[in-house]
C-alpha cells in the first residue's frame, strides 16, 4: 500500500484488487509490476492512461495462472487453518465437491453464530457442484492444476509418504495411462467402465475449467457412447471444440447435437441463434436501403479504412460511416426499450469475460436491421478487408456466431479485461459519438494502443488478437460486437477431426488467462503449420490463446 501525496487518493493493490487511484505517484511505485503485466504489449508513442494500467494490473494479480504474474504467489491465494473437527476430517479429492470460502463480514449487527468472531471474517464451506445423495463431502488440499504424478507427490509431502489418493480422478487417469501404454483404443466403453456417468461429467467439467480441452472432449465422448442423446455431454463436447479453436467443427457438431437432443435448452438456444443469422447460400449481395433513406438511394460505396499489424486489424475512417446517424440512434433506442420491457441488460451470457449486453437475435427489429446491414454493407466491406479468397466475394462465407449490443458505463461496467475472442474474426460498430463519453475503445495489446472508431464506423480484427475494452471514465458508450467464423462451401465435409493429438498427448490450451501466445511449447505468433499472421486457413484452423467464452 502506498499513500499518494497532496490531493491524490491512495492506490491499494492487495490480493489481486485495485482499490482506488488518483495518484500518479502511487502508479509510479508499482511501475515494475505494471511493466511485467504488460510485457508482451506493443510500444505506443503515447503514455498509456492510468485507468488502463490499473485494470491490467488488477487482472494480472487476480490470475494465479498468468505466466507474467508480477506478484508473489501469496497474493493469489489464501491458505486457512481451520480449528474444527468436522472440517479437518473432510477427505481430499482431486475432483472435490466443496471448498472453503473466506469473506469479510459486513458492518452492523451479526447473527448469534458470528458474534464471537474477533476478526471481521467469515469462513464458509461451499458446494462446487450439485452433491449427490449419499456422496461424502470432499475438498482439495493441493493445487489441482497438476498432472497425476505431481499431485500424488504433493499429497505425500502433505500427508506422509504412505498416502495414496484413490479419488475417481486419479483412478481414471491411472486407467487412461494403462490403456495408452498397452495400445488399447481409448474410444468405446472400456476406458469409462466402472465410473458413474456423473463422475465422467465432473471430470470433463474440471478439464474445461483447467483448459484441458482435449481431455474434456474425450470424457464427454465417453458419456455420449453410453447415451447418444445426452444433452449436457453433447453441448460440453461442442464447447470443448470451441475453446480449443475448432470453430467450424464445433458448429457442425452443434447442428447435429441439436437434432440428437432437441429438448436440451442450451443446444436449442444455440440452434435458434445460428438460424436467426442464417442468410442462405444466396443471401449476400442484396442491396437494401439504409434506415431513413429512399429506395432510389445510390448503392453503398465502400468507405476508406486503415490497416494495422500487417493486415490483422482494420478500422474504417473518413466522413462516410458504414452505419448512418439515424441507424445508430434507432439501434440504441430499440435496445434500451427492449431492456426496459424485458428484464434489463444481461451480464451473464459470456461467463469468462462478462459484458453488459443484449443479444441482437432476441430483438426482432434489431435483427431484421442487422441482417440487411450484413448483406448490403458489412459483407462487401469484410470481403474487401480480409480478401474474397478467405471470406467470399461478398463476405458470404462469414458466419455470425454471436452478435450483441454492448453498453459500457463509467458508473457500472467500465472496461473489459484483455482476452481473445471465440472467433476467427470479430468486429465492432460504434453507435454513439465520442463526445458522449471519455475513454473507451478497443485496446489491442500487440499494437500497444486503443482504437476507437468514430460513430457509425467499424473496427474488425482477428479473433485471436489479445485485446480488451479500454476503460470508460465518463458517460456511456454503445457498440455492436460480433464474433464470426469462416465456413467455405464444402468445408463441413472436409474439416479435419478435432484434437488429432488425443492419442498421443495433451491438447493445446486456450487458457482463460492473458498469456501472450499459444500453450504447449509453440513459439508465440505461429499457428499449427508454423505460419504467422495472415497465413492461417480460417475455415478449419485451431488456434491457441485466451478465449471470450459463452454461456448460451
Amino acid at each position: 500500500k502506498r499513500e499518494g501525496s497532496g490531493r491524490g487518493r491512495s492506490l491499494c493493490v492487495r490480493r489481486g484488487r485495485v482499490k482506488a487511484s488518483g495518484s500518479e505517484q502511487a502508479a509510479e511505485t508499482l511501475k515494475p509490476q505494471v511493466q511485467a503485466a504488460m510485457a508482451g504489449d506493443g510500444l505506443s508513442s503515447q503514455d498509456p492512461p492510468l485507468d488502463r494500467l490499473l485494470c491490467r494490473l488488477a487482472q494480472a494479480a487476480q490470475d494465479r495462472n498468468f505466466e507474467n504474474n508480477p506478484f508473489s504467489p501469496g497474493c493469489s491465494a489464501v491458505e486457512v487453518v481451520v480449528a474444527g473437527a468436522e472440517l479437518r476430517s473432510l477427505p481430499h479429492s482431486c475432483c472435490p465437491n466443496s471448498f472453503l470460502e473466506l469473506s469479510a463480514l459486513l458492518p452492523g449487527p451479526r447473527p448469534a453464530t458470528e458474534q464471537h468472531c474477533r476478526l471481521p471474517l467469515r469462513l464458509l464451506l461451499s458446494a462446487l457442484r450439485t452433491i449427490r445423495e449419499g456422496e461424502a463431502l470432499t475438498m482439495s488440499y493441493i493445487d489441482l492444476d497438476q498432472p497425476l504424478d505431481a499431485r500424488q507427490a504433493a499429497l505425500r509431502q502433505r500427508f506422509g509418504p504412505s498416502f495414496v489418493c484413490s479419488c475417481f480422478r486419479c483412478r481414471f487417469e491411472l486407467r487412461r495411462r494403462s490403456f495408452r501404454s498397452s495400445g488399447c483404443c481409448l474410444a468405446g466403453g472400456g476406458l469409462g467402465s466402472g465410473f458413474l456417468e456423473e463422475e465422467l461429467l465432473e471430470l470433463a467439467a474440471l478439464g474445461m475449467q483447467s483448459a484441458r480441452y482435449a481431455e474434456a472432449y474425450e470424457l464427454y465422448g465417453l458419456v455420449i457412447d453410453r447415451n447418444p442423446s445426452h444433452g449436457d455431454a453433447l453441448h460440453g463436447r461442442g464447447a470443448a471444440m470451441l475453446e480449443a479453436g475448432y470453430w467450424l467443427q464445433a458448429h457442425v457438431h452443434f447442428r447435429k447435437a441439436a437434432a440428437q437432443a432437441p429438448q436440451h435448452e442450451r443446444l436449442a438456444a444455440q440452434a435458434k441463434k445460428e438460424q436467426a443469422y442464417h442468410l442462405g447460400p444466396d443471401g449476400f449481395g442484396l442491396r437494401g436501403p439504409q434506415l431513413g433513406s429512399s429506395e432510389s438511394s445510390s448503392p453503398f460505396a465502400l468507405p476508406e479504412f486503415k490497416g494495422y499489424l500487417g493486415g490483422r486489424a482494420f478500422m474504417t475512417i473518413g466522413t462516410s460511416p458504414v452505419v448512418s446517424d439515424a441507424e445508430c440512434k434507432y439501434v440504441i433506442e430499440t435496445a434500451e426499450r427492449h431492456a426496459a420491457e424485458q428484464s434489463g441488460w444481461t451480464t451473464s451470457r459470456h461467463y469468462a469475460v462478462p459484458t453488459t449486453d443484449l443479444p441482437v437475435h432476441e430483438i426482432p427489429k434489431a435483427l431484421e436491421w442487422f441482417k440487411e446491414l450484413l448483406q448490403s454493407r458489412l459483407g462487401p466491406l469484410l470481403a474487401e478487408q480480409w480478401g474474397s479468397s478467405i471470406v467470399g466475394q461478398e463476405g458470404q462465407w462469414m458466419r455470425m456466431f454471436d452478435v450483441f449490443i454492448v453498453k459500457y458505463c463509467a458508473s457500472q461496467q467500465r472496461h473489459l479485461p484483455v482476452h481473445k475472442d471465440q472467433s476467427t474474426h470479430s468486429f465492432t460498430i460504434s453507435l454513439n459519438d465520442p463526445s458522449e463519453y471519455e475513454g473507451g475503445g478497443t485496446y489491442i495489446c500487440d499494437l500497444g494502443e486503443a482504437l476507437s472508431p468514430s460513430k457509425g464506423h467499424v473496427l474488425s480484427f482477428e479473433g485471436e488478437l489479445l485485446h480488451g475494452g479500454e476503460p470508460i471514465t465518463k458517460g456511456t458508450r454503445y457498440i455492436i460486437a460480433a464474433f464470426c467464423y469462416v465456413e467455405k462451401p464444402g468445408a463441413e465435409s472436409s474439416a479435419p477431426q478435432p484434437f488429432p493429438e488425443l492419442e498421443g498427448g495433451r491438447a493445446r490450451k486456450r487458457a482463460r488467462t492473458a498469456d501472450s501466445g499459444p500453450a504447449g511449447g509453440e513459439p508465440p505468433g505461429e499457428n499449427e503449420s508454423g505460419e504467422s499472421g495472415g497465413g492461417i486457413d480460417w475455415s478449419a484452423a485451431a488456434a491457441g490463446g485466451s478465449s471470450f467464452s459463452f454461456g448460451f
